[in-house]
């Protein structure tokens, strides 16, 4: 929400930043727990279970909102058209998207899983630094760490 309130997004767009970034795993529902919380390296026949939660939320959602439903859809789109489930690529990519993207990978990164400790917000960062071009938004990357952000971590958290 930091970054769309930077962006100045007008009441509807961040109300669709708002739910899509609460709702972005719903997907997740379907997918097995021994998958979800597996300690080890997941096998493909696993990736593929976790590369369908974005059409299944947006599946789930679409009948409420179409705008939310998409936005959940292309979270793990990569600005280089690496991501999933579709490819999509920079612009292509819905701004909600994107924003959630970077949002979630921070969140991911800092979080401890069942396979690994959570990361310090500095190397989550930088990683996020390094991912710009590729994974995320450069534009995006660069208004989250501007100064007044990265002075205060505990907001993106």
């Amino acid at each position: 929400m930091l970054l769309g309130k930077r962006l100045s997004l007008d009441e509807s767009t961040m109300d669709v930043l708002h739910y899509a970034s609460l709702l972005h795993d719903i997907g997740k529902a379907v997918i097995p727990a021994l998958v979800l919380q597996k300690s080890t390296e997941l096998n493909e026949t696993e990736w593929e279970f976790i590369r369908i939660h974005p059409i299944v939320g947006y599946e789930l959602l679409c009948v409420f909102d179409e705008q939310v439903a998409e936005a959940v859809r292309y979270h793990h789109e990569n600005w280089d058209g690496t991501g999933y489930p579709e490819g999509l690529s920079g612009e292509g990519i819905p701004l909600a998207s994107r924003i959630i993207r970077i949002a979630d990978s921070l969140d991911a990164a800092v979080s401890k899983r069942s396979y690994r400790e959570g990361k310090p917000i500095d190397q989550v960062f930088s990683e996020i630094r390094e991912g710009a071009g590729t994974l995320y938004d450069p534009e995006l990357v660069k208004l989250l760490l501007s100064s007044g952000n990265t002075e205060r971590k505990e907001e993106l958290l």
